[in-house]
């Protein structure tokens, strides 16, 4: 979908859910885009590698992107049909993203304001954040804030392991809107 001068645009807060202090983006999307297109500038702006399994809940509703086995029709529903228009009625309608199942990274997704299309601006775009978003496979939030916690404290028992692990330090505050828009422009880079 190539956004033109009529196209709304959405702004959308991602938070993701019992982070403290808030792990959250701030993104600007095309209203014509779907679920999928969705899935993938969260993938980026969160800073996740889109290795695991995901879905939205919108209602009663699960949509995703892959494929779903014939047994398991009318469950889940594919994410490319749902334009975010469709999705999105009103300010502050909030819908549910869930990625990787084990460690259970759940999401709020709130439409902040429809904002009128701005010509000569990249969109989708991140115009605010805040923390870095836990690696991939860490075990959830609270083994995250463990990780943290022991590599505060180089004489924990644990702490060379996890920093191994991590393959070094976690700074947990690093957080670049330029870094993401310029990964948010190379995935739509055929927008």
């Amino acid at each position: 979908m190539i956004p033109s001068i009529s196209t709304p645009i959405l702004q959308l807060k991602i938070t993701l859910k019992k982070s403290n202090p808030p792990i959250f983006r701030r993104v600007e999307v095309p209203d014509g885009f779907n679920l999928a297109n969705l899935h993938t500038i969260i993938q980026v702006s969160m800073g996740w590698d889109d290795a695991h399994a995901h879905q939205f809940t919108v209602g009663d509703h699960r949509y995703i992107a892959r494929a779903i086995p014939a047994d398991k029709a009318g469950i889940y529903l594919p994410a490319q049909s749902i334009l975010l228009n469709t999705v999105f009625l009103s300010v502050k309608n909030k819908i549910q993203y869930d990625y990787d199942f084990g460690d259970n990274w759940a999401h709020t997704i709130e439409l902040e304001k429809i904002l009128p299309f701005v010509e000569q601006t990249d969109y989708p775009r991140c115009t605010v954040g805040s923390m870095a978003c836990p690696m991939e496979d860490c075990g959830g939030l609270q083994r995250y804030y463990y990780l943290l916690e022991v590599l505060q404290n180089p004489t924990h028992p644990d702490y060379f392991e996890i920093l191994e692990w991590a393959g070094g330090d976690i700074y947990p505050e690093d957080f670049s809107t330029e870094d993401v828009n310029k990964d948010l422009k190379a995935a739509f880079k055929t927008l």
